[in-house]
C-alpha cells in the first residue's frame, strides 16, 4: 500500500514566520505529506516550536489560537524549548475550520502558523452485489422503490437492502471533508461480522469516493435479517498509521432464500389465462417474512415460520402498526398494497399478504393455491324476493329469534332483517328501525385483535398449500371446511313488507297501513344450515 496523506486547502507548505531577531517559529506537520493539516479527534499532527536569534538556554513558549473558526488542543502548554534546538508537541483537532496558532515567549517576537482542522465523514453508501443477486425494496405507502443511494448522511429515512442468500455485498462509499483538503486517504469499514478492507481514496473537490468495494465474505446460505446493519467507517490521513472514526451507516438488511416468484395479477379478458407479474417486494413483506424465517433454508421451514406470525394474529407493518381484519366493516381493501397502506382489509388481501411473504423467498405453490369458498347451495330464491346478489353465509355467532317472525314468505329463509341505509357502520350492521330477527352477538377474533370483525360474506378466501387450507384472516388452518364456523346462511334483495307486521312506518306517511318494498336480508336458522361449503381454486 502506497503511503497516503492529505494537504490542507488553502494553506502554505511552509510556516509563516515573523521576521526579526529573537523570535518564535512554528511549523505544523502530519506523518506523510500532509503539512499544515490537523485531523479532528485524532493525534498524529505535530507542532514544532523553534526559537531563532536567542542565547542558549531554557525557554517557555505559550501556545494559543490567534484566529480562525477551527480549534485545536495542545496537550502540553506551555512548551519547554532548550535553545539551540526545537520542541515538538502533539496536536489534536477540535472544531473543523482554518486556524492560526500563535506561540508567545517573553522578550521574543510572537510566531504564528496557519493550519486547517479537518475531518472526513461518511456521506453516502450504495449497495450492490459482487456475486449473487440483489433486489429493490418498495415503500409500503406507495409501492415505489426506495432511493438507490441506500444510506445518506442527514437523511431521515434510509433504504432497506435485500440480497439473495449466499450473495456477496459490494458498496460505493463517499466521504466528504468538513473543511477543504486534497491528497489521498486510506479508508476502511466493518460491522456485523463483515469487513471492508483498507483501500485508497483520492480526494477530489472535497470528496473521497471508493467504488466496487467488496466485503470480505458472502452471506450465509439461509434466510437472514440484520436489523440494523451498522457499518463503522474510518479514515487515515497518514497512510494507515493513525485512524479516525468517520461515522456510521445503518440500514435494514434482508437475505431471502431465492429469486422472488411471480404472482397472478388477474386474468386475460380474451383468453382467461392468468397474467403473471414480478412481485413487488414491499418493505413489510420482506421484513416480517425474514424476521420469522431467520436461519431457515428450505421451503417447508419458511412456510411454517411465516404462518406462525399469522397464527399469532399479530402481524405488524414495519413501522409497528398492527394490521387488522375488518376493524372497519366498510373496508373494500383486497390487495396486499391496500392492506399495507391502510392497515385494514378484508380476507382477500390477507391471503395475498401471506402468499407474498412466501413468494418473496422464491416459493412457488402451483396453480391451485388461492381458494374462493362459497356456499354450495342451489335453493331457489324465495318467492317475492327482488334484486339481490345471491346467497352468503354468516360466520359465528348469530342469535336467531326462535321460529322466525313468519314475515319472509319462505320456508327456508325464515328470519327477516330490514336493511338500513347505509347497511354498514364502522363496527356494526345497521338494521332499519332496529328490526332484526337475526342478531350478530359475538365474533370469531380476527387479525389485529379485532374481536368482532364483519361476518356476512358471499365468499371467503383461503390459501391452499398441499392438503391444508390456511385462513390468514383468522389465523386458522383447516383440513376441510368444517373448520369455518358459521351460524347460518342468508340471501338478500328487495321484499314487500307490511308496516303493521314490523311496527315501522316504512313509507314515512305517519301510518302503519301500507305494504312497502324495502331492501332486506333473510336468514335461515342453524337447524337448517346443512349445506356444505365448496372452493374454487385459482393460481396466484
Amino acid at each position: 500500500m502506497a503511503k497516503a496523506g492529505v494537504k490542507a486547502v488553502p494553506a502554505s507548505w511552509k510556516a509563516e514566520y515573523n521576521r526579526g531577531e529573537g523570535r518564535v517559529m512554528l511549523e505544523v506537520n502530519q506523518p506523510g505529506d500532509a503539512d499544515n493539516f490537523i485531523f479532528v479527534g485524532a493525534k498524529g499532527a505535530t507542532l514544532t516550536v523553534t526559537l531563532a536569534g536567542v542565547s542558549p538556554g531554557d525557554y517557555s513558549v505559550t501556545l494559543s489560537k490567534d484566529s480562525g473558526t477551527g480549534t485545536v488542543t495542545f496537550p502540553t502548554n506551555p512548551v519547554k524549548v532548550k535553545a539551540p534546538g526545537s520542541a515538538t508537541v502533539d496536536l489534536t483537532g477540535g472544531t473543523p475550520g482554518n486556524v492560526k496558532i500563535k506561540g508567545t515567549c517573553t522578550d521574543l517576537e510572537d510566531g504564528t502558523v496557519d493550519a486547517v482542522v479537518c475531518n472526513f465523514v461518511v456521506d453516502e453508501v450504495k449497495f450492490s452485489a459482487a456475486s449473487g443477486a440483489m433486489h429493490d425494496v418498495a415503500l409500503d405507502a406507495t409501492g415505489k422503490a426506495y432511493p438507490a443511494i441506500h444510506w445518506k448522511r442527514d437523511r431521515k429515512t434510509q433504504s432497506p437492502v435485500c440480497y439473495e442468500r449466499a450473495a456477496k455485498m459490494k458498496v460505493e462509499v463517499k466521504f466528504v471533508a468538513t473543511a477543504g483538503a486534497t491528497g489521498t486517504l486510506i479508508v476502511r469499514g466493518n460491522g456485523n461480522g463483515f469487513t471492508f478492507a483498507d483501500k485508497e481514496a483520492k480526494i477530489v473537490n472535497g470528496i473521497a469516493a471508493v467504488l466496487n468495494w467488496e466485503a470480505d465474505k458472502a452471506f450465509a446460505n439461509a434466510v437472514d435479517i440484520i436489523d440494523p446493519m451498522d457499518l463503522s467507517w474510518e479514515v487515515s490521513a497518514d497512510g494507515g498509521i493513525t485512524w479516525t472514526p468517520a461515522g456510521k451507516s445503518s440500514n435494514q438488511m434482508y437475505v431471502i432464500l431465492g429469486k422472488p416468484a411471480q404472482y397472478v395479477s388477474g386474468f386475460d379478458a380474451q383468453t382467461g389465462k392468468p397474467v403473471w407479474k414480478n412481485l413487488t417486494i414491499f418493505h413489510t413483506v420482506v421484513h416480517v417474512s425474514c424476521k420469522a424465517a431467520k436461519g431457515k433454508s428450505n421451503n417447508n421451514a419458511i412456510i411454517t415460520a411465516v404462518w406462525g406470525v399469522f397464527e399469532g394474529k399479530d402481524v405488524r407493518r414495519v413501522d409497528g402498526r398492527r394490521l387488522t381484519y375488518y376493524a372497519d366493516y366498510r373496508t373494500k381493501n383486497n390487495l396486499t398494497e391496500e392492506l399495507l397502506k391502510s392497515g385494514d382489509s378484508e380476507c382477500g388481501a390477507w391471503v395475498r399478504l401471506f402468499l407474498d411473504m412466501l413468494k418473496v423467498h422464491g416459493i412457488s405453490l402451483g396453480n391451485e393455491v388461492f381458494a374462493e369458498v362459497r356456499p354450495q347451495r342451489s335453493l331457489p330464491r324465495p318467492q317475492g324476493l327482488g334484486w339481490g346478489d345471491g346467497t352468503g353465509f354468516a360466520v359465528q355467532t348469530w342469535n336467531f329469534v326462535p321460529g322466525g317472525g313468519g314475515k319472509t314468505g319462505s320456508n327456508t329463509y325464515t328470519h327477516l332483517n330490514l336493511d338500513d341505509n347505509p347497511l354498514l357502520g364502522a363496527t356494526e350492521y345497521r338494521w332499519r328501525g332496529g328490526y332484526a330477527e337475526a342478531i350478530y352477538a359475538s365474533g370469531i377474533p380476527g387479525q389485529g385483535g379485532v374481536l368482532k370483525p364483519a361476518s356476512l360474506f358471499r365468499a371467503h378466501y383461503l390459501a391452499k398449500i398441499g392438503a391444508d387450507y390456511y385462513d390468514p384472516s383468522y389465523g386458522k388452518k383447516y383440513i376441510d371446511f368444517s373448520g369455518i364456523k358459521i351460524s347460518g346462511y342468508y340471501t338478500k334483495g328487495s321484499l314487500s313488507v307490511s308496516e303493521s307486521d314490523v311496527g315501522i312506518d316504512l313509507d314515512g306517511d305517519g301510518k302503519l297501513e301500507s305494504t312497502v318494498i324495502v331492501p332486506v336480508h333473510m336468514f335461515d336458522t342453524p337447524a337448517t344450515s346443512k349445506d356444505a361449503l365448496a372452493a374454487a381454486l385459482y393460481p396466484y
